[in-house]
């Protein structure tokens, strides 16, 4: 009987400490945030940093397609018979 105690408090205490590990001990996680709906900005009214990036690789994304796109379309129309 001892040992299926020990067993059972040794689950609980493993479980516990991978739960405390997942979410972490920083207060909450930021995602937890974003899903509540608070927004990532900071008080002065503009994004946090990580939305600055992600706003920055979004727009870069664009260019890149943009240049894509028209890099194509040069390319059919040398192709193309005139």
């Amino acid at each position: 009987m001892a040992r299926i105690l020990a067993l059972l408090i040794g689950l609980a205490a493993l479980c516990f400490a991978a739960k405390y590990a997942l979410t972490g001990a920083g207060g909450p996680h930021p995602a937890s945030q974003i899903e509540s709906g608070v927004k990532p900005v900071d008080p002065n009214g503009e994004h946090t940093r990580p939305r600055q990036e992600l706003d920055n690789v979004r727009d870069r994304s664009h260019q890149l397609e943009k240049e894509m796109q028209k890099s194509a379309d040069d390319a059919a129309r040398k192709g193309e018979p005139q």
